[in-house]
């Protein structure tokens, strides 16, 4: 697997974490 394939997985799950946070929040 490519690095960059590694970090564009992990960037879409930080922002899925942070969005649902961002949810759950309001």
């Amino acid at each position: 697997m490519s690095s960059k394939v590694t970090a564009a997985l992990a960037g879409v799950l930080t922002l899925a974490m942070y969005s649902g946070l961002g949810m759950a929040a309001a």
